[in-house]
């Protein structure tokens, strides 16, 4: 700016406010696979690697929301900043940044992929679906969902790390011969080939009789 000067005159307080500016770090930690994720707000933009960041440079010190997108097969598992003022939430999926002058600030979002179990019930001796068994699946003895078998098999999916059991209901005439053992799922994973072979019952008849002729066969009358 120009200060005009008269003879005589003194100008001061002629200060310039500069302000230090800041950065603000997004942060994306994939656990299980990788993918593409969105952001929304500032920072904004993609992260399709695990540890990628989205970084903004010379903001002025205030507040910054990030949201990120839903993405279909992960599960939002927490929001870190890491400074003292900046927070977090997980039902929004938005990190606000509090920025002082001259301050980096980075949010960690961390994501992990959901897996799922699958498998097939099957007649001993056959490759042949058996279909109408209804099946249960169990996290920590603790009942999840249960469905019925098509010629497809079941599968259960969208399940976060975690010990699983599955169960079958019993059908009449019919003896359970195999079933899976527990499943250690981690994350990302799908767990295939956790079947369910019965064998289904038989009968076997006959009568006792007296054969007093030797035939070995029963006379009739």
């Amino acid at each position: 700016y120009y200060i005009t000067l008269f003879a005589g005159q003194n100008s001061n307080g002629n200060d310039f406010g500069n302000q230090q500016l800041s950065t603000i770090i997004v942060k994306k930690v994939m656990i299980g696979g990788t993918d593409t994720f969105t952001f929304t707000g500032n920072p904004a933009g993609t992260v399709s690697v695990n540890n990628g960041t989205i970084t903004v440079n010379n903001v002025a010190p205030g507040q910054y929301t990030s949201t990120e997108s839903d993405l279909a097969g992960w599960v939002l598992s927490g929001i870190s900043c890491d400074d003292n003022d900046s927070t977090s939430n997980t039902q929004t999926k938005t990190a606000t940044f509090n920025v002082n002058a001259n301050e980096t600030v980075t949010c960690t979002f961390t994501n992990t992929k959901l897996g799922s179990i699958s498998g097939f019930k099957y007649e001993d001796g056959t490759q042949i679906p058996l279909i109408n068994w209804l099946i249960s699946l169990y996290k920590n003895g603790v009942f999840q969902n249960s469905q019925l078998t098509t010629d497809q098999g079941f599968s259960f999916t969208n399940l976060l790390p975690d010990t699983y059991t599955l169960t079958e209901e019993l059908q009449g005439g019919w003896t359970q011969i195999l079933a899976p053992s527990a499943v250690n799922l981690y994350a990302g994973i799908n767990s295939n080939g956790n079947n369910f072979i019965n064998f289904k019952n038989v009968a076997i008849s006959g009568q006792k009789f007296n054969d007093l002729n030797g035939s070995r066969a029963k006379d009739t009358g």
